[in-house]
């Protein structure tokens, strides 16, 4: 009788269709709730919804992997976990395939999360590894950087290019004859060390 039953069972389970790992568009779910959670910005969970999208996809979905690459990247600079941010994006930009946009997103991306954890000289070589095509907003990041970086006269040039009055009108000349507390108390309040380097202490900008 239990063999007979057993037998049953066997034949009963052969006919069921056969899994074969990820049901159809799960990948897709996923993306799609993650891409949700991260408009509501519960960037965490959205994390963690992107990181499974890329355990399914590897070396299986080149395309909806970099997509998920991208997610990661994107929401861990949202969230300002810096660190998380310049690895994730280290990460996804050793993938092929990007477009030129996505690829310049993660480069920008990851000077940002550099500048704020104090690497401020790779931030920059960061940014000009882009180029010149940059947004006005990412032109306005690497002025930014160069000027913490200590370089003036390029920040300058940069600050003109990316058309920031405030900027331009504070560097227009330098040394500044007669120090302004108030730009430099601005310039610190934007980049971290940048009062110091108005005031001429470029030793005190770097710790």
């Amino acid at each position: 009788m239990k063999t007979r039953l057993l037998g049953l069972i066997v034949m009963l389970m052969a006919l069921l269709p056969v899994s074969t790992g990820v049901a159809d568009g799960s990948v897709e779910e996923t993306l799609q709730f993650a891409r949700k959670l991260e408009r509501d910005r519960d960037y965490y969970r959205a994390i963690t919804e992107y990181k499974r999208a890329i355990f399914i996809t590897q070396k299986k979905d080149p395309e909806n992997h970099r997509v998920a690459h991208l997610g990661v990247a994107r929401c861990y600079h949202a969230g300002k976990k810096w660190a998380a941010s310049e690895a994730a994006a280290a990460t996804a930009l050793k993938l092929t395939g990007w477009s030129q946009r996505d690829r310049q997103e993660l480069t920008v991306a990851r000077a940002l999360a550099l500048w704020n954890l104090g690497r401020v000289s790779e931030a920059k070589e960061m940014l000009e590894s882009v180029g010149t095509d940059l947004k006005k907003a990412e032109k306005l990041l690497q002025a930014w950087i160069t000027f913490a970086a200590g370089d003036l006269e390029q920040s300058r040039q940069l600050f003109v290019t990316s058309e920031y009055a405030p900027a331009v009108a504070a560097l227009k000349s330098w040394p500044p004859e007669k120090l302004s507390p108030t730009t430099a108390g601005v310039l610190s309040a934007v980049v971290p060390g940048a009062g110091q380097l108005y005031a001429g202490k470029p030793k005190a900008a770097a710790e």
